[in-house]
């Protein structure tokens, strides 16, 4: 594990405001996604969602290069009562030159949002 403090993320995906997240069963969540791109870097990311129940699926979030927000719809995904900390993640292809290598490469970065929690309350 090496820490470069010259060298940055091709982008830094932000997951929600900072605050819980509350809904009830049924209702419409939707989460916003901020990106924030540096370097020149255009491409599309596309963004899984981690760290809900294995049985409860949604679909990856594809942010392209001119979004700098986009919601993402947790509706379908009919989430039982309690607390979930979900984050997004992703792989980002860059150039990257080696030090002391001349020519760059292409290399995948993992990308990783911050974390949002959601509280799922009961139906009334």
């Amino acid at each position: 594990l090496a820490v470069i403090a010259e060298e940055t993320m091709p982008a830094t995906v932000t997951l929600g405001d900072g605050n819980m997240l509350e809904v009830k069963q049924g209702e419409k969540a939707e989460v916003p996604v901020k990106v924030v791109r540096r370097d020149g870097y255009k491409e599309a990311l596309k963004l899984a969602v981690v760290g809900l129940p294995k049985d409860i699926k949604v679909a990856e979030v594809t942010i392209k290069e001119t979004d700098a927000k986009v919601a993402l719809d947790l509706t379908k995904a009919k989430m039982r009562e309690g607390v979930y900390t979900v984050h997004l993640k992703g792989t980002a292809k860059i150039k990257y030159t080696r030090p002391g290598e001349e020519k760059p490469k292409d290399v995948n970065v993992d990308i990783r949002s911050t974390p949002v929690r959601i509280r799922v309350a009961a139906k009334e």
